[in-house]
């Protein structure tokens, strides 16, 4: 995993962003490995990632957007008590700049 954010930061700081942290379940109750074949409270639509985040970086919610493209996405911020922006195609950016205005 430390390979795909190194990699995504790198992508990230040509346009001058980057990302502060991922978060990431390798659980499934369905998976193939044994060590990861279970339920958790980290994988979506629980909210556990979502507050850790917030927690950890000091974020607020009631000024916080989580952009999906399920309805576990949705259901995710709903139970983490952000706004979720459902993002279907076209341009991300333009999603959220005519979600938040």
């Amino acid at each position: 995993m430390v390979n795909v954010y190194n990699w995504m930061n790198k992508q990230l700081a040509e346009i001058g962003a980057h990302l502060d942290d991922l978060y990431y379940c390798p659980h499934h109750p369905e998976g193939k490995l044994s060590q990861y074949k279970r339920a958790c409270d980290c994988r979506k639509p629980n909210p556990k990632m979502v507050n850790d985040a917030c927690q950890k970086h000091h974020i607020d919610k009631s000024n916080s957007y989580f952009v999906g493209d399920t309805e576990g996405d949705m259901n995710c911020a709903q139970n983490a008590g952000v706004t979720g922006i459902r993002y279907q195609s076209g341009s991300l950016l333009e999603l959220v700049k005519s979600s938040i205005e």
